[in-house]
């Protein structure tokens, strides 16, 4: 299979070994005219095998390496095991015929002639077993395909002490491979873990077995019963360990976001979360349980430590024990947030407001930036000389933090040309050194702030200490200035003179902080969960489809299957360590799924003598889209375990004078009826019936 269609993997397995994109192969596919909407000639009572013909044909994984020749790399005709390459030749002669032309009926004579020259069985015109040939079809296909011109015996030990699943699994499933190497091993073959345990000295031996069918027996009614109560207390008991969980893992924590150009104050959002959230995590989940849409999409953050120092945090990561952590709007890559504090007097601000800068800002973009942080706490210096005029923005910030960017770009513009203004407003001023409205200090100490500042407003600027960071002008960039803040803990700090003219008296720099407090209450808390557990636990159930129907539904059946089972007298277990055969507990767990899962229903049962068999009519009730595997499976791709159903061999009748069909979801999405010869659309109504067999079905999300 060409390596182009890989551009849909979300997750690959340590066990499967191609990647094929769905939609690439379905584009592809729907070049061919008939699209495979083809009956097949019954040759005498060989219903069974053109229904296993029809579903597999649908399996375009399968359909496309045959009709692009791919398979014509990998003929082995050596191989004593296979045809000597004839299936494979002729199959893809029959699916080109079905797919590539505009006939309404094709003659599987070739297959039938090859399949029963390897398995005598299907030689005759007898009734047969739709699931046994296609079975034995794939095996022969899979070894005219073969790779492996070897194939060499190696015996393999159980699981070892010590050695993890997913080592022990691989090391089973690389000698399966090692002898299969082939596209029907790639597709259609997984992985059982088998765990016996002995009763009398506690040894478990643990193998894994590859599978190409789940054969589910169909429990009766009792069964479903007490396999239905069985998972409900499991599942509760989950529930119960869960919440037990969560309630240890639970504190408060408070958030507080700096806005961008700081044109709104901070606000607070407190909530209950878990230690073992991430701040992306806690981010997403206060979007989700707050109405307010302020809280930046993309954050960055930092946190303060005992009142001294400043982290730049990283989002990914958890912080169990960090008390304040503090973050700002960044949607830009190249803008850099500067923590800076405030101080009026001897109060200083609890909390840091943010400033944003691009590495490439000069001297004078610092200064205006700060501006626009502390004019707020200013008197209007351009009354000095006009007692009528005002400042430049007269308006409300909000506004323009809630319109589009255009209109925040607007106002900067406009508080630039205030900045300009005032700073031409305060030079022919010349103002005194005690009505400097206020001045920028570099510190890693909240009380002990460094007397010498860096910066000041409304008198000339000082560069002898800026000097030391590279800074001789107003047009010389602070890259030097930011390398020292991020690397070294230190913050800058702005000293409003509460004795300036120019500054407004009574200012409470933790008031105007928090101008906004949302906080999410226990109460709240609380009822937030409960509604998302109820959430989750209506999902599975919704997954784990019928849970609650009166008819047996595929979840029991696969209940059944996976339940831990005691092998009495006559199939007892030979334990190595007691050397006794014993009556142990055996569990079959679905370890790796394949990508194309063949279920099937036994319905037939022996019920006496080497002939008599009955066949089970029960109704099973299954899904056609997203059959979530996850409860059954205990490997590395439970989180990816979700099928969608794309073909049926159905069985009508009793045990003497049954017919095979098939039904199956083609490339166009519509379901069609395939019964022999003819081929006709179908309504989905017609795939789930007491009549299904064997259950095709496609696995979502490689």
């Amino acid at each position: 299979m060409n390596n182009s269609y890989k551009s849909k993997l979300i997750h690959q397995s340590p066990f499967n070994r191609k990647i094929y994109d769905n939609e690439a192969l379905i584009n592809m596919l729907k070049r061919y005219p008939n699209h495979g909407l083809c009956g097949s000639i019954n040759l005498g009572n060989t219903c069974f095998m053109n229904s296993s013909i029809a579903c597999i044909s649908n399996c375009y994984e399968l359909t496309y390496y045959f009709l692009s020749k791919a398979f014509s790399n990998d003929i082995n005709r050596s191989n004593r095991d296979g045809a000597g390459g004839k299936l494979a030749e002729a199959w893809y002669e029959l699916i080109k015929y079905y797919w590539n032309s505009n006939n309404d009926c094709g003659n599987p004579k070739i297959i039938k002639s090859i399949v029963g020259s390897k398995n005598r069985k299907f030689s005759g015109y007898n009734q047969q077993d739709s699931n046994e040939f296609m079975t034995v079809f794939l095996e022969i296909l899979g070894e005219d395909l073969n790779k492996a011109k070897k194939k060499v015996y190696r015996e393999l030990q159980e699981q070892q002490k010590g050695e993890t699943d997913v080592i022990a699994a691989k090391r089973f499933w690389d000698l399966h491979v090692e002898r299969n190497d082939n596209i029907i091993t790639d597709l259609f073959h997984g992985l059982f873990k088998c765990t016996v345990i002995c009763p009398r000295c506690n040894f478990k031996n643990i193998t894994y077995d590859p599978f190409n069918t789940l054969a589910l027996n169909i429990p009766s009614e009792r069964k479903v019963n007490f396999l239905r109560q069985q998972q409900s207390k499991k599942r509760k008991k989950s529930v119960e360990k869960v919440k037990k969980q969560r309630e240890k893992e639970k504190i408060i924590k408070s958030i507080y976001c700096v806005p961008e150009y700081s044109l709104r104050g901070t606000v607070r959002y407190e909530i209950e979360i878990y230690k073992s959230k991430s701040l992306d995590e806690i981010a997403q989940e206060i979007r989700e349980r707050s109405d307010e849409k302020y809280f930046p999409l993309n954050p960055k953050y930092f946190s303060i430590e005992t009142k001294k120092c400043v982290n730049i945090l990283d989002n990914k990561k958890t912080y169990k024990n960090t008390k304040y952590i503090f973050s700002y709007a960044n949607e830009s890559k190249n803008v850099i947030g500067i923590p800076i504090y405030i101080s009026y007097g001897e109060e200083l601000s609890s909390y840091p407001r943010a400033l944003f800068f691009n590495i490439n800002d000069s001297y004078y973009e610092l200064k205006k930036k700060i501006y626009i942080l502390v004019r707020k706490y200013l008197k209007n210096p351009f009354s000095e000389k006009n007692k009528t005029e005002k400042f430049t923005v007269d308006i409300n910030l909000d506004n323009y933090i809630n319109e589009k960017s255009n209109n925040l770009q607007e106002l900067l513009a406009l508080l630039e040309s205030e900045y300009n203004s005032l700073q031409r407003t305060w030079n022919s001023l010349q103002i005194s050194e005690k009505d400097i409205p206020y001045k920028i200090y570099l510190s890693n100490d909240f009380d002990k702030i460094t007397k010498q500042y860096l910066i000041s407003e409304g008198i000339n600027d000082k560069f002898d200490l800026l000097s030391q960071i590279k800074i001789n002008s107003k047009n010389d960039k602070i890259d030097t200035l930011i390398e020292l803040l991020l690397n070294n803990s230190l913050f800058l700090c702005i000293k409003l003179n509460p004795f300036s003219r120019y500054v407004k008296r009574n200012i409470s720099l933790n008031k105007c902080t928090l101008e906004k407090c949302t906080n999410i209450t226990k109460k709240e808390y609380e009822i937030y969960y409960e509604e998302i557990e109820k959430m989750d636990i209506d999902e599975n159930e919704s997954e784990n489809h019928y849970l609650n129907s009166n008819n047996i539904t595929l979840d029991d059946c696969l209940l059944n299957f996976t339940y831990k089972e005691c092998l009495e007298e006559g199939n007892e277990w030979y334990c190595n360590k007691c050397r006794k055969k014993v009556s142990a507990s055996k569990t079959i767990e679905l370890f790796y799924l394949p990508r194309i899962l063949c279920i099937c229903l036994t319905r037939f049962i022996k019920t006496g003598g080497f002939y008599n068999y009955s066949k089970n009519n029960k109704l099973v009730e299954f899904p056609l889209e997203n059959l979530n595997m996850e409860n059954y499976m205990c490997g590395p791709d439970k989180k990816y375990s979700k099928y969608d159903l794309f073909a049926v061999s159905q069985h009508y009748g009793g045990m003497h004078g049954g017919h095979y069909t098939a039904v199956c979801k083609n490339i166009d999405g519509k379901w069609y009826d395939y019964d022999d010869s003819s081929c006709s659309q179908t309504s989905k109504s017609r795939v789930i019936s007491q009549a299904a067999y064997v259950l095709f079905y496609r696995r979502k999300d490689w």
